[in-house]
């Protein structure tokens, strides 16, 4: 937060912004100046605690703005100061920031020039945090998430804890600066509040204003959890502990009553306790989840043993022995959260012999400034036996908007859509996770609209940016699409699935961001990436190889279909997948985007796809779940450990296969 000054403090703060341009890159230099001001002494005094539990929060920052004063809380919470408040002595000349390059191609803040960086930070003019990220010596890239046309306040931290200021706007690919005299209220504003700053990581950051003459003295502050902060910490195995009575434990592995054919999977909750980070929630609404993997791993109420699928490319491991599952906080109290969240889902990678697969996914994903749900690894206890290692994944809802989006996170969230004819009301409808009750007066014109202008007769490859650009964040979706391409998944959305007419797509969701109106995908599900040769359809880009789809950049003229064999889902059977070019969306797309698709696949392949960075991630979780992967039964810790190399090996193959994939667009390919 911001440490901005008090109401009788005579402090004035000047901004200026120094902006140059070449090769896509936005120079800023941030220069601040302070004037001297005072107030009288007073005494201050509390306790912290937490919104949810009400106990008390040790080592919360207790800052008063625009001094030197700072107090940390006690293992009680409690805190207690006096002091004469003061502002830095004025100089009289700026002080010039280093320089920070702003990359317009990669939605990101370029540090190599400025190493003593120590965190930036965005707010709304609202004074409301957006973005803070901590800038660890040796970072090169901040890659910002999305965010709306509008103006921010910039703040950067230095390593000598020097703080600057800048406000500025943002026109979605760029930056501009104005010195206007609009601009000079707006920072004054800003800089009239005054108060106490309560900060503590994995807390919202809380103000307490303060007046003139007014006591405070015996404060009660109470800290919100930022939304799943503590849940996504990437620095530990968190241990969970769940309970459930003996009927609720029959009820849970009733296999006859979660999966039946016809194909039925059913989702069954029940009540349990859980017990995670010193929180005890009494009732919360527990269930297995999967579609696809609980049908598979259940034959006549009875789950199946020693299922592996080592061809394709999935090790040894009986897949069917450990089962996902969901948790949901408020099923049974609608105002119960865990750490501000209403569910997180627990994943079993019973598939993915190496438990890295979905991790590295999504930060991949993030990492190139497209939104991805945060995941963590866990052990799971039942009844104080041990399930298991298990990775947390957030689950995509209307926490994960906020959390997000901050000042625009209420819009509509949709579930595996997609925009073609065959998207009628009931559909759109169906497929509205947010804003669908009744008090939400449900309105899904937006992705009509979206719909509508993608499958008109005249749009066309020419026109689709023009139509679209108000809509969908079209560099937001080219990134998604350079990511999903480089990591080769084969179940997101290039794979449509076809049988008797109809088809499907799904393992992603689009947010509708109220603020700018438009549309981005969020991935969803990665279990299946990074696999190599892939099983099924596209094993690489080299032409005439023996791939069935054409990949992104195969033009297939003829909007062929084909018969590719499974993931261990089908049990060694055939589904039917049209090529990319089927779709009309898609297709438009990549023939107006091909060479922004090109010139995203280089920066993901120079700053984020790196073998040194992949190594170095795989390496840091290898060593944290090491032990955690010993003490599963359920995992062989020797095959783990093999197919972890395995992982890290085939990282140069997945670069390479991007690269001929940007190398070469290939048309009126017919296979």
């Amino acid at each position: 937060m911001m440490r901005l000054d008090s109401q009788n403090q005579l402090t004035k703060q000047r901004f200026s912004v120094i902006k140059s341009s070449a090769n896509n890159f936005s120079l800023l230099c941030i220069i601040l100046l302070f004037a001297i001001g005072s107030i009288e002494a007073k005494t201050y005094s509390g306790r912290v605690v937490d919104s949810e539990t009400q106990t008390g929060v040790e080592g919360v920052s207790v800052i008063m703005q625009n001094s030197d004063v700072k107090e940390i809380t006690d293992e009680n919470g409690d805190f207690s100061f006096s002091a004469e408040i003061s502002v830095k002595p004025a100089r009289p000349d700026f002080k010039k920031h280093n320089l920070i390059k702003w990359n317009a191609t990669a939605h990101a803040f370029d540090l190599k020039s400025a190493p003593q960086v120590k965190s930036v930070a965005i707010y709304n003019l609202k004074g409301e945090q957006l973005f803070f990220k901590d800038c660890v010596p040796g970072i090169e890239m901040v890659c910002l998430p999305p965010l709306s046309r509008n103006t921010y306040l910039l703040r950067i931290v230095t390593q000598s804890e020097m703080i600057y200021f800048t406000i500025w706007t943002y026109r979605g690919n760029g930056f501009s600066f104005s010195f206007g005299e609009k601009i000079r209220q707006l920072s004054g504003r800003i800089s009239s509040a005054s108060g106490l700053v309560f900060e503590k990581q994995g807390y919202q950051t809380k103000q307490v204003d303060i007046k003139k003459d007014s006591t405070y003295t015996s404060m009660t502050v109470k800290l919100k959890p930022e939304i799943g902060s503590c849940i996504f910490d990437e620095d530990k195995v968190r241990t969970y502990k769940l309970y459930l009575t003996d009927e609720n434990m029959e009820k849970l592995l009733d296999y006859n009553n979660l999966v039946r054919t016809p194909y039925v999977v059913n989702s069954v909750f029940v009540q349990a306790g859980l017990e995670v980070e010193g929180r005890t929630l009494d009732s919360i609404g527990v269930r297995f989840r999967g579609d696809q993997s609980l049908w598979d791993c259940v034959s006549n109420g009875v789950r199946k043993k020693n299922v592996s699928y080592p061809q394709f490319g999935f090790g040894n491991t009986d897949i069917c022995v450990k089962f996902s599952m969901k948790f949901d906080f408020n099923m049974y109290d609608s105002e119960k959260r865990l750490f501000g969240l209403k569910s997180l889902n627990f994943r079993s990678m019973s598939a993915d012999p190496t438990k890295m697969h979905e991790k590295l996914g999504f930060a991949l994903f993030n990492d190139m400034g497209v939104a991805a749900p945060r995941i963590a690894y866990a052990k799971l206890y039942v009844n104080d036996s041990l399930w298991g290692l298990f990775s947390v994944a957030e689950e995509i809802d209307g926490r994960f908007t906020k959390w997000r989006h901050p000042g625009s996170g209420d819009g509509n969230l949709y579930k595996a859509l997609w925009p073609e004819i065959s998207a009628n009301d009931e559909i759109i409808t169906e497929a509205l996770s947010t804003n669908n009750d009744p008090e939400d007066n449900t309105d899904i014109s937006d992705f009509r609209e979206f719909r509508d202008s993608v499958t008109a007769d005249g749009t066309t490859a020419e026109n689709i940016l023009e139509k679209c650009k108000m809509i969908v964040d079209i560099p937001q979706l080219v990134r998604y699409i350079v990511v999903d391409r480089g990591i080769m998944n084969f179940d997101g959305i290039m794979s449509c699935y076809t049988w008797n007419g109809g088809h499907m797509r799904h393992n992603y969701c689009w947010y509708h961001d109220t603020e700018s109106g438009l549309f981005r995908l969020i991935p969803w599900d990665l279990d299946k990436i990074l696999i190599y040769p892939e099983p099924n359809f596209w094993t690489n880009n080299e032409p005439g190889a023996d791939s069935k789809v054409p990949n992104w950049n195969v033009v297939n003229s003829t909007y062929t279909t084909y018969s590719c064999s499974f993931d261990p889902g089908s049990g060694g059977g055939t589904y039917n997948v049209e090529s990319i070019d089927n779709d009309k969306f898609l297709r438009l797309i990549r023939n107006a985007t091909w060479n922004d698709f090109c010139d995203q696949g280089k920066i993901f392949l120079d700053t984020v796809f790196t073998k040194d960075k992949i190594d170095k991630r795989i390496e840091t979780w290898r060593t944290l779940i090491a032990g955690a992967v010993g003490e599963d039964p359920t995992i062989d810790s020797a095959e783990w450990s093999v197919m972890v190399d395995s992982l890290s090996h085939s990282v140069p193959l997945f670069r390479k296969n991007l690269e001929m994939m940007i190398d070469t667009l290939m048309w009126n390919f017919v296979r």
